[in-house]
């Protein structure tokens, strides 16, 4: 492992799909010892979600290599009764659980946070739901998109004359994860300096509902329910809006008085252009020109790119976001790119591991647990791991 901030940190992770793993994957790059806990022979269900060749070819995706990198994989029957045995010397030294069932499952495993944290008062436990631990909708299943619709996030989201719109990415899901490992560190925090832990209950509707802050409190303030702007920003000024060009688009984000008056000098227009007076003139040159001009003009601006165009980007080379980790068994002769911690620290911490295959340090894991070859090898014959 290399030297990062929670060196020492041992993770269970017990959950699947995009939040929380993209949450355990942040506390792995910085040295954390997560061990991911899935299912003998399936495993998580994003191994095969997406999946496409080459990654498919050997029982995963590139999705889940994304969410996965520098963890260690153990597969584990949690309904076999041999699981409590096998858990019980992994729990003793975790500092940190986390898991994504509906709530009442892991109670029913015998592995909920009173119960573990009963025997380890400073363990954090970390509950990541679609809606919370309480309430009435606690037990219902929820992904990315179904959040987005039913937070309102999809209400604001794309143009005046036509429907709502779901994100490109994922929108819940990745700041789920970031809202975890950040409520994850805040933890460790408070049980490093006073020995006591926590049950975190973070729900992805209460995250897509934090993003929105400023559209719920105009809301609550106004009475009036935020409208599908398109490109506009909410600050609805026709100079911080997106124009086609006559072979592309450019973002325009003039916001201050001087900055304003600038644009307009720059379009030939008076006054307080409306979007369509400004939309007339920006069709009549090409993207690169008028980035020139209105940089020239120091009014900010962007191209609207696509994304092989953003990925070469000469900023991206300084910054090491995006990072070539260690390959997947079978795909050691694969150079994957993929992005890293978006922030860099000095030194700065690489993945240290790749993405594990199912089930890939089972034994390693067990054996350090004090569990010997023979038991191991009973239960792998009797499908327990």
């Amino acid at each position: 492992m290399t030297d990062g901030l929670f060196d020492g940190v041992t993770v269970l992770d017990f959950t699947q799909v995009i939040a929380g793993p993209f949450a355990t994957m942040q506390l792995a790059l910085q040295g954390a010892d997560v061990i991911k806990i899935e299912r003998p022979g399936t495993g998580d269900m994003m191994r095969t979600l997406m999946a496409a060749p080459p990654f498919s070819d050997h029982g995963t995706s590139s999705g889940f290599i994304a969410y996965n990198l520098s963890k260690r994989s153990l597969t584990l029957d949690l309904k076999a009764e041999a699981a409590r045995e096998i858990l019980a010397p992994l729990i003793e030294r975790a500092d940190v659980v986390v898991e994504n069932f509906r709530p009442g499952v892991m109670a029913g495993l015998g592995l909920d946070a009173k119960t573990l944290r009963a025997r380890r008062p400073s363990l954090v436990y970390c509950s990541v739901t679609g809606y919370g631990q309480t309430g009435p909708k606690s037990t219902r299943p929820a992904y990315d998109g179904a959040i987005q619709a039913e937070s309102g996030m999809m209400s604001v989201t794309g143009f005046p004359d036509g429907g709502p719109l779901r994100a490109g990415y994922f929108a819940v899901d990745v700041p789920t994860g970031y809202a975890t490992a950040f409520a994850i560190a805040s933890a460790l925090f408070k049980a490093r300096t006073t020995g006591e832990g926590c049950h975190i209950d973070l729900a992805m509707m209460d995250t897509a509902l934090s993003l929105m802050g400023f559209h719920i409190n105009d809301y609550y303030q106004a009475g009036v329910a935020p409208e599908r702007l398109g490109n506009m920003s909410a600050a609805r000024m026709a100079s911080d809006n997106t124009y086609t060009t006559r072979d592309g688009a450019i973002a325009v984000v003039a916001l201050t008085k001087p900055q304003i008056a600038a644009l307009a000098e720059l379009l030939g227009l008076a006054g307080d252009p409306t979007p369509a007076e400004m939309a007339a003139v920006f069709e009549t040159a090409p993207t690169a020109v008028w980035r020139e001009k209105l940089e020239a003009a120091a009014i900010p601006c962007s191209i609207v790119r696509e994304l092989p165009e953003a990925l070469a980007d000469e900023q991206l080379a300084g910054r090491a976001i995006v990072d070539h980790p260690p390959a997947p068994k079978g795909l050691e002769d694969t150079e994957l790119t993929l992005t890293g911690a978006p922030f860099t620290l000095t030194p700065r911490a690489p993945a240290s591991r790749a993405a594990p295959a199912l089930g890939e340090n089972t034994d390693e894991i067990l054996r350090e647990a004090g569990f010997d070859d023979a038991r191991i090898a009973a239960w792998r014959d009797a499908g327990v791991i």
